[in-house]
Formats: C-alpha cells, sequence, structure tokens
C-alpha cells in the first residue's frame, strides 16, 4: 500500500488517500477519499534517461452507470531527483496528487 497527498501551490500537503500496485497489469490502482465512487489507475507510458512518465485515466460510465472504458484525464512524472514520488497531474483536481512509493506498515505513516 502506498500514500497518496494534494499538495497545494505553496507545498503544502494533506493525505488523499492510497494507492495499491497491481503487478498483473503492471499499474496503479489510487483510492482517492474525496471520490470513493471513482475509480483511477495511473500506468507508464514511457521511460527514458532515468526519467517516467505515467497517463492517469479514469473509467467511462456508460447510460446504465456500468463501466464501459478507460480514458486519459492526466499524466505523472518520476525522475531520480524527486524522492520516489510520482507527481500527477489532472484537469479534474484543483491540486496535483503526490504517490509516494515507499511501502508502509499498518499504523505507520
Amino acid at each position: 500500500m502506498f500514500y497518496l497527498w494534494w499538495e497545494d501551490r505553496l507545498s503544502v500537503r494533506y493525505p488523499a488517500g492510497v494507492s495499491f500496485f497491481n503487478s498483473a497489469y503492471n499499474e496503479y490502482r489510487l483510492k482517492i477519499d474525496a471520490f470513493p465512487n471513482s475509480r483511477y489507475f495511473l500506468r507508464v507510458i514511457t521511460v527514458q534517461n532515468g526519467n517516467t512518465v505515467f497517463r492517469l485515466e479514469s473509467f467511462m460510465k456508460d447510460d446504465e452507470n456500468n463501466y464501459i472504458n478507460r480514458r486519459l484525464i492526466g499524466k505523472g512524472f518520476i525522475n531520480p531527483r524527486n524522492n520516489n514520488e510520482i507527481v500527477i497531474n489532472s484537469f479534474p483536481f484543483e491540486k496535483r496528487i503526490i504517490l509516494v512509493l515507499k511501502n508502509f506498515n499498518k499504523g505507520e505513516m
């Protein structure tokens, strides 16, 4: 389990939720507290010169409220200088999201 943080323009962080890595699909599943009924996924799209770029995806629903396909809603990046944190920018969110790539044991944060 990994923790998500909202980060405002002054670099102040607030808890945003958790994320889980799914090795079968090579992607992160993001559970954002402010949007408990939405599904978000983060997957690698390119790796070059130590920099990794991700795409943030969300499921679209049909008229009967069934999930039908994914759509791109933002991008994220990680590089060796940003402390193993994926910085995610997305148009639906006013603040950016930070995914801290450190496994936490139960009770610590």
